[in-house]
């Protein structure tokens, strides 16, 4: 999956920094459907295209997003 790198828009805590390199993490385990399901949640469906690629690319630009 080619996932490109998204700015988070915003400063974020550390905490939630972590939260979203742990999905990344995580993502590979959960298959495509569950993970656009748990991200959706996680940004009130506020994107276009997949939800669980925006949370990995975000991640990708904060660091340490795993290549999937």
């Amino acid at each position: 999956m080619d996932i490109p790198t998204i700015s988070p828009g915003e400063k974020g805590s550390y905490e939630k920094k972590q939260a979203i390199l742990s999905f990344a993490r995580r993502y590979p385990l959960l298959g495509k459907a569950r993970a656009d399901e748990i991200a959706g949640i996680w940004m009130n469906n506020d994107t276009d295209g997949s939800p669980s690629a925006h949370i990995l690319g975000i991640a990708r630009t904060i660091g340490g997003a795993p290549e999937l």
